[in-house]
């Protein structure tokens, strides 16, 4: 599990990262109308945000980076609240079914992968549409988001 530093008063509890692994769909509601897009780098041994080639340890050494998607969701199968990780790949297939007056909000989707390795291209599916989800909220999500790259020098998947 991840935790925030506690900066703020009243802040969100910290969520776990969840992203898709080769033998276990993850099926989840989206919370959120959009999802927050983080320039990132697999860089000693875990994700970090790439901050620009001028203070960048990646982009220093030349490592390409690559754009990941975070958006909050609820888990289906105990109703816990998470940050889902997912691929631009993955992130456009939702995208085409977001709702011009909600966005992502309520989306029932199920992540996985195309073949047997968690390094295999992400899949994701729209199964469903929940029209009374409660929204997260987009400030809320860029904060935790943006708390956890600062707290832990990068993601950690659970």
């Amino acid at each position: 599990m991840l935790f925030e530093d506690e900066l703020e008063p009243n802040c969100h509890p910290a969520l776990p990262i969840i992203v898709a692994k080769w033998n276990k769909e993850v099926r989840a509601i989206l919370i959120c109308r959009a999802w927050k897009g983080v320039e990132t780098h697999w860089y000693g041994n875990h994700t970090i945000a790439c901050c620009g080639t001028d203070s960048c340890p990646a982009c220093d050494v030349g490592m390409q980076s690559v754009r990941k998607f975070y958006i909050a969701a609820r888990s289906c199968r105990d109703d816990n609240q998470a940050i889902l990780m997912i691929t631009p790949t993955a992130a456009e297939s939702i995208h085409h079914h977001r709702r011009q007056d909600h966005g992502l909000l309520g989306m029932e989707v199920v992540l996985g992968r195309s073949a047997k390795r968690n390094t295999s291209p992400m899949t994701a599916r729209v199964v469903n549409y929940h029209p009374d989800t409660s929204e997260f909220g987009q400030e809320r999500l860029e904060r935790v988001i943006l708390r956890i790259f600062a707290a832990n020098a990068g993601l950690k998947s659970v």
